[in-house]
């Protein structure tokens, strides 16, 4: 098998992106916000913690224990991270579907 060659990525805090500044002032809502990125979850629930989640409504992921554990996570410590986001009512269903809902 050829190896693969390296491609640079961009990465940037969805905070960052988000961002309200004096162009763009007004509050804007994201009514869903669906995460299906293989283990990286907590890694992307801390790139927008600041003030992205303040207006967000729903937050909807799976918890895949052997994705999160390869990127030093748990299913416990992403509930546990998504509890610490503010005002969210966490469910998890037996299939691992974690859904948080704001309110």
């Amino acid at each position: 098998q050829k190896p693969r060659k390296a491609v640079p990525i961009y990465i940037e805090a969805l905070d960052d992106i988000f961002a309200t500044t004096t162009d763009n002032p007004s509050p804007f809502i994201i009514p869903l916000m669906k995460m299906d990125i293989q283990g990286f979850e907590c890694w992307a629930l801390h790139g927008m913690h600041r003030r992205v989640l303040q207006h967000v409504q729903v937050i909807e992921t799976e918890a895949a224990p052997p994705f999160l554990e390869a990127q030093g996570c748990s299913v416990t410590e992403m509930q546990r991270r998504l509890a610490t986001l503010g005002n969210f009512t966490i469910t998890m269903d037996a299939g691992m579907e974690i859904v948080a809902k704001k309110g």
